[in-house]
């Protein structure tokens, strides 16, 4: 059976799932940066540079503090 909701309900769950998505492309963006800064991955004009390690670890530090956030219940539990 289908959920009778109000049009703000429906965009607050629609809206619900971008905090995690977000949070795992920034993991990836990050794990790619850091891989490249190390020089892990090559051929990049980022590649060998610590500078992008360091970038790429605050990035992906941010994107793991939102996926937590997300699962510690702000996302996670249904609202009422």
């Amino acid at each position: 059976m289908g959920c009778v909701c109000t049009r703000r309900q429906q965009r607050e769950i629609g809206v619900v799932w971008l905090r995690p998505l977000a949070g795992v492309l920034l993991i990836l963006i990050g794990v790619i940066w850091i891989g490249q800064g190390f020089d892990i991955i090559k051929g990049s004009g980022m590649s060998g540079h610590g500078v992008y390690a360091v970038a790429g670890a605050v990035v992906a530090a941010f994107g793991i503090w939102m996926l937590w956030g997300f699962a510690q219940g702000r996302g996670w539990v249904a609202r009422r």
